[in-house]
């Protein structure tokens, strides 16, 4: 399991910690290589539409009135908690996160094979669709796929099936929800895209692992993330702030991933110059 950039087991009540960086380092006795693939991280930066700036305004100004009164308010502390959902749901389910995945798709070309896609709710049928219109060999992996073992899978549950497909190359692609940030053992998967992202160290750290596993013949891994970048000229001076502190959240994230990243050196060049 990875806890906090930490790969964590318990053992007679001892606690072993293994960092990432050790594991990229460490050469593991039965497979003479590393625990970890080395990997190239990618952070992809789009805006989102002229629409979307409009509506996450007005989500803004109703979180700044309800704020005060959802202290001592039941009713408005739940109508807070709805309204900051749906303006956090404008953020990971933005219109050109789509427009910057058909972009990587072009980048990584026809022969594209055991990558996984982290999507929202809201996109995976957006990106199911685009894949079948490219004839990519693509599954969805949510919640509604079946954990008990069922005869016309050979006695494994569905969920097994799936992955078991994927590792022998019957499906090009993963697109998965939350359900396979843990647990889930991929070790073939080489490349990762990730169209809804997660400021929670245990959920994003969770998902490199599935990509940067080690796996006989991989050689390097790489994780492409799509992330907004708030247009602040388009934002008055009290959301500026609002939104600064919501995008330093974002920066943090991309610090932790990129620090053990092949490419680090080029990403402090290109992307730290936003903060």
């Amino acid at each position: 399991m990875v806890v906090s950039k930490q790969f964590a087991r318990d053992t007679c009540s001892i606690r072993f910690t293994f960092t990432i960086e050790q594991a990229l380092t460490t050469i593991n006795p039965y497979t003479n290589h590393t625990y970890l693939t080395p990997y190239e991280y990618v952070p992809r930066f789009v805006t989102l539409t002229d629409d979307e700036v409009v509506r996450y305004k007005e989500l803004s100004q109703k979180i700044i009135k309800t704020w005060g009164r959802a202290k001592n308010d039941e009713e408005a502390a739940k109508k807070l908690e709805n309204l900051m959902f749906l303006r956090a749901n404008i953020h990971k389910s933005a219109e050109n996160k789509i427009f910057e995945f058909c972009k990587i798709l072009d980048q990584l070309g026809k022969d594209i094979s055991n990558t996984i896609v982290f999507v929202s709710p809201e996109q995976i049928d957006q990106v199911m669709s685009i894949l079948s219109t490219r004839r990519i060999r693509a599954h969805r992996y949510t919640s509604q796929q079946g954990k008990t073992p069922e005869k016309k899978y050979g006695g494994i549950s569905e969920r097994e099936h799936i992955i078991k497909a994927f590792r022998a190359g019957d499906y090009q692609i993963l697109v998965a929800m939350k359900c396979l940030d843990e647990g889930i053992d991929i070790p073939s998967a080489e490349t990762g895209i990730i169209l809804a992202s997660s400021t929670n160290p245990r959920e994003y750290v969770q998902r490199i692992g599935r990509i940067i596993r080690y796996c006989e013949g991989k050689k390097k891994s790489r994780l492409f993330d799509v992330i907004i970048e708030p247009s602040w000229e388009r934002l008055n001076p009290q959301l500026v702030q609002i939104e600064r502190k919501i995008f330093s959240k974002e920066m943090e994230r991309i610090k932790d991933i990129s620090e053990n990243a092949v490419n680090r050196l080029q990403i402090i060049d290109a992307v730290y110059k936003r903060a």
